[in-house]
């Protein structure tokens, strides 16, 4: 059975090809691309803004909703500035730092 993937992004142009990437080589490692029920979920934080940090926690909580019982990964500057704040939400299962995200 294939494990399922679903990645999101918040923020800049670099996130979003970031997170692409970052999916992509999910999907070369047989993984299929999912919106509900995902096996593993990965959120690109942003942190330039109080607006982009609410919209990270927001997004993290709503994955978690509709995937929950997925493997919740969290990176981007978010895990780099505020990941004791994140850590509150109970939710994360792995943190990878900003300058690690592209070996997810």
């Amino acid at each position: 059975m294939n494990k399922s993937i679903n990645v999101k992004f918040i923020g800049c142009r670099l996130n979003q090809f970031e997170s692409d990437f970052i999916k992509s080589t999910f999907l070369s490692n047989g993984y299929k691309s999912t919106k509900k029920n995902a096996d593993v979920c990965v959120v690109n934080t942003c942190t330039v803004t109080s607006r982009a940090d609410s919209k990270s926690r927001k997004m993290i909580r709503k994955l978690k909703n509709e995937n929950p019982g997925t493997f919740m990964i969290a990176t981007g500057c978010m895990v780099d500035t505020n990941k004791n704040e994140l850590k509150e939400l109970k939710l994360i299962d792995m943190f990878v730092e900003n300058s690690e995200k592209m070996n997810i």
